[in-house]
């Protein structure tokens, strides 16, 4: 759900005035006053900036202000971030220097202001409280890969994150580098490469191809530490597939199985939109 409305506005200077402080505390996520300011801590804390495009008149904005912002799992989550608000009618042109063609637009940061990852759209507070825990280290992910390009951990991590975040052109690589880099004892690194490579194509409009490499490594690991990995994007493919059916069915199993893991969590909202669909 976004809003793509833009209203005209006077372009203003990038050292703005984005939102009133909200007073720091536990309970609440805490703002900073101004973009700059908010890059100017990060530059101090090492954290990626957390920047929210919205406008007055967008309603899913204000759910996500209402709704999404004060849950306490978004708000734990996000004390790993600094914080910004931005109206894109007021401050058009920082909008526009990312990009920024609908909202709610969440963009993620490095300390330097290199655009790291997007969130678009209302989420509720639960995948929206995946969605920072799983970005959180990709800015120190990819400082360590522009360091060690060729090591396979930096780029291992790097695309596991990738992945998670339903990236597969940027995981894609970087699994195929694991796999040229790691040896054959490190059985557990290049089935995860292995894994993660097949588990690209659910994203990439090839789900049947994804099914026919993700189920038979599933059958050779099914009790594994990719598995639960495995099963969400055996039950996202299907759900590609439109066989909405059977997406319920892995993804129910998956949250059995491994209802402590992260996948499972994941896998909520996927039984929930494909009991919906399956009428």
């Amino acid at each position: 759900m976004t809003c793509t409305r833009w209203a005209a506005s006077t372009v203003a200077l990038l050292a703005i005035a984005v939102w009133p402080v909200a007073s720091i505390g536990a309970d609440q996520i805490a703002w900073h006053a101004t973009f700059n300011d908010a890059l100017a801590s990060a530059r101090r804390s090492g954290k990626l900036v957390a920047v929210d495009f919205y406008a007055e008149w967008c309603e899913p904005c204000k759910m996500l202000e209402h709704e999404t912002f004060p849950h306490p799992d978004v708000i734990r989550a996000g004390a790993t971030f600094e914080w910004a608000r931005v109206d894109i009618d007021r401050y058009p042109e920082l909008a526009m220097r990312y990009n920024v063609q609908g909202i709610p637009n969440i963009v993620f940061l490095s300390p330097g202001g290199e655009l790291v990852h997007r969130a678009v759209g209302f989420y509720p507070p639960e995948p929206f409280a995946d969605v920072l825990s799983v970005t959180a280290p990709l800015g120190r992910q990819l400082d360590e890969l522009q360091k060690r390009p060729d090591d396979a951990t930096a780029n291992y991590d790097a695309a596991m994150t990738y992945l998670a975040l339903q990236r597969p052109a940027e995981a894609q690589p970087l699994f195929e580098k694991v796999l040229r880099t790691t040896p054959k004892k490190h059985r557990d690194r290049r089935i995860g490469a292995v894994a993660g490579r097949a588990a690209c194509l659910a994203f990439s409009a090839k789900p049947r191809k994804a099914l026919r490499r993700l189920r038979p490594l599933l059958k050779r690991n099914p009790s594994g530490e990719h598995a639960p990995m495995l099963k969400w994007h055996i039950a996202y493919a299907y759900f590609r597939m439109d066989e909405f059916g059977r997406s319920r069915q892995a993804a129910e199993a998956l949250v059995e199985d491994h209802g402590e893991s992260r996948w499972a969590g994941r896998a909520k909202p996927l039984i929930e939109r494909a009991e919906q669909l399956a009428g």
